[in-house]
């Protein structure tokens, strides 16, 4: 088939048609600067040449190992260690990586989204988060937040004294924004995909999700969902942060939980999310919380 893309991807359907018409197919490989069959034979190829393809053509096994994308390669022990893997990096020091999921987890108003708002003045200006973390590296933050309205955000800004920033993005119409679309060959809607091209064009580096059950699609306690709203985001929005607001479940009588097992919905979230944290009300008083970090990548857990 032609050495193009579509050509490419043709190739196990016409191979597999093929089979089971009876045939005994093999796929030769043209080489790739030539577009199709007539470029190999106007540029001067003959027979002679053509027999070495034929004697060289590969079943689908061998075709679809040797055609493999690079992430698909299976590693020995001994290649992992040889890989130049680089330390750990944060954005804000053991609270924000430069990528992976960091979800911030608690009951309703329990500071959560005033938590995201001062992470973001920090990321987008370099000042050290609560006077105290250290900003590692800059990058611009895009905020999806489908739980609060345009009024609410911008007296929290005030509130928090946060000045006009040109590195904070939101989207204006969050109600406008779904994740998939099943008319669309790929699966995604328009505006996700529109979003993902902003996302690239203005190199922001940091997303917030507000909230997390009110932008995926499904069961946050199904296993599958859960892995489809963190594999579309990763295919939408590849080598960024997510932070993702989420609720806790409800306490239930009798049952002693961990901070970490009170995340709301399947333990895959717990598996996926890079960075963890939990917020919740300090008893006696109306405007403290307490943040506990109940996971931190690779780094050992703030206390």
């Amino acid at each position: 088939l032609d050495t193009d893309k579509a050509g490419m991807d043709s190739v196990e359907k016409y191979f597999y048609a093929l089979l089971g018409a009876g045939a005994a197919p093999r796929i030769v490989e043209l080489p790739t600067e030539f577009k199709d069959i007539c470029e190999y034979f106007a540029a001067g190829m003959d027979k002679e040449d053509f027999q070495v393809a034929l004697d060289t053509a590969l079943s689908i096994d061998e075709w679809l190992e040797k055609t493999e994308p690079e992430n698909f390669r299976i590693m020995t022990a001994k290649e992992l260690l040889s890989l130049p893997i680089p330390p750990e990096d944060w954005y804000i020091d053991r609270i924000m990586p430069t990528e992976g999921f960091v979800f911030f987890v608690g009951a309703e108003s329990t500071g959560k989204s005033f938590y995201t708002l001062t992470l973001a003045e920090s990321v987008t200006t370099g000042s050290p988060w609560l006077e105290h973390f250290e900003v590692k590296k800059q990058t611009k933050v895009l905020f999806i937040d489908k739980e609060n309205t345009k009024r609410r955000t911008q007296a929290r800004l005030k509130g928090l004294g946060i000045e006009a920033n040109e590195n904070m993005f939101w989207m204006v119409y969050p109600e406008t924004f779904e994740l998939t679309d099943e008319k669309q060959e790929d699966g995604f809607s328009l505006f996700a995909k529109k979003l993902a091209r902003f996302v690239k064009k203005n190199e922001i580096g940091l997303i917030f999700v507000d909230s997390f059950t009110d932008v995926m699609v499904g069961n946050e306690n199904a296993s599958g969902d859960v892995q489809k709203f963190v594999d579309s985001f990763r295919q939408l929005f590849p080598g960024k942060t997510f932070g993702v607001l989420h609720h806790e479940a409800k306490p239930q009588q009798g049952l002693q939980r961990t901070s970490a097992q009170k995340v709301r919905g399947s333990s895959n979230i717990g598996a996926q999310m890079v960075v963890g944290f939990r917020s919740s009300p300090i008893p006696k008083t109306k405007n403290e919380f307490l943040m506990e970090q109940i996971k931190a990548g690779d780094a050992e857990k703030l206390t």
